[in-house]
């Protein structure tokens, strides 16, 4: 099967968001979207890593929503989602340039483009898959949304659904609702190893010698009310009944894995955050069901597909980045994620930073 609807050009970009212009429910909490520069010395073509830790760190400790979100963090420029009454003053004392400040209402309450797929869309393709590929594939639940949605996984591979002692492979996106063009990154992966199985020599040999596991869309309930409502949306659609002043709904699954959980490395314990990093570790199900499949088929990789940033995180992101903080394998890791963010130029000629 073969995606009609807009096409994901590259495997391992990380697409922006595009947004159409019609006006839509508006948001309880009007917020703006800006973009801010470190004031460096201009001469410094890049930041390095230990660099840009140290602006994140600066933010948030400045009381701002860092949520790794850099739109070019080589070049130490960062975009932040504020509330109406927090003060652009403080950034520009603290030794960051305001780049861009839209209105207050920022890109809210417009419609979201409706070639992006939405949660319905996603299950019907991964069924049509399912049948037009049936030796190769199988597609699977791995856990309910807070509101009862399906999360589906599909595996490739040369015997889908039996126990193998092959390397276990995962994609995944839209951890973040908002981040729409994330699953077409997924869905043209999974056509792309399915349809040229028996063509492409290296990709028939990819589904011969691994199970590729993928989850296009994480955050179902996020993701439709994005469509319904507010096409800012991030976090998932928990209710926190006590959380009072705001709304009280979302927690970003992002953020509610168990390692790390807790203060710092850009989460919230204020429910009312876009980082909310939920009331405790795994909390939210759908992340169990994320750490379910990874239990199931003990991955030696995976990687999560985001937007608006150009950048390719390390794992252990959280770390400082220094040896002591990097993960055993970092070498490899290294090189692998240069070579992606080398990928993404040679196609598409924009810059990724591997951080």
């Amino acid at each position: 099967m073969t995606v009609t609807k807009m096409h994901a050009r590259v495997l391992c970009a990380m697409a922006g968001v595009l947004l159409a212009g019609q006006s839509l429910v508006q948001a309880d909490e009007p917020t703006r979207l800006v973009e801010v520069q470190v004031r460096t010395d201009r001469s410094q073509s890049q930041m390095d890593i230990l660099q840009i830790k140290k602006a994140q760190a600066q933010l948030l400790q400045l009381g701002f929503d860092v949520s790794r979100c850099g739109h070019h963090p080589a070049e130490g420029i960062f975009r932040l989602e504020l509330s109406p009454d927090e003060d652009l003053r403080v950034l520009r004392d603290n030794g960051f340039d305001v780049l861009d400040d839209p209105a207050t209402t920022g890109l809210r309450g417009q419609l979201i483009e409706t070639d992006y797929f939405d949660p319905s869309e996603i299950s019907t393709m991964l069924d049509q898959i399912a049948l037009d590929h049936p030796g190769i594939t199988q597609v699977f639940t791995i856990g309910t949304t807070f509101e009862g949605r399906t999360i589906r996984a599909i595996e490739i591979s040369n015997n889908p659904g039996v126990a193998e002692d092959k390397p276990a492979i995962q994609f995944n996106a839209q951890h973040h609702a908002r981040e729409v063009a994330t699953s077409h990154v997924v869905m043209d992966l999974i056509n792309q190893l399915t349809d040229q199985y028996g063509i492409d020599p290296t990709l028939t040999a990819l589904v011969d010698n691994y199970k590729t596991v993928c989850v296009p869309m994480v955050n179902l309930d996020g993701v439709q009310f994005v469509f319904d409502a507010d096409n800012l949306w991030r976090k998932n659609r928990r209710l926190n009944t006590s959380c009072p002043g705001c709304g009280g709904t979302g927690v970003d699954p992002n953020r509610n894995y168990p390692y790390l959980w807790g203060p710092g490395c850009g989460s919230s314990g204020s429910c009312c955050s876009l980082i909310y990093r939920g009331p405790s570790s795994a909390s939210e199900q759908e992340i169990q069901a994320m750490m379910g499949l990874q239990d199931q088929y003990r991955f030696v990789i995976a990687t999560s597909y985001h937007a608006s940033g150009r950048f390719i995180d390390y794992p252990y992101a959280c770390s400082d980045g220094s040896p002591a903080g990097q993960m055993p394998e970092h070498g490899i890791i290294h090189e692998m994620m240069n070579a992606m963010a080398t990928a993404i130029s040679n196609v598409d000629g924009v810059t990724y930073t591997a951080f």
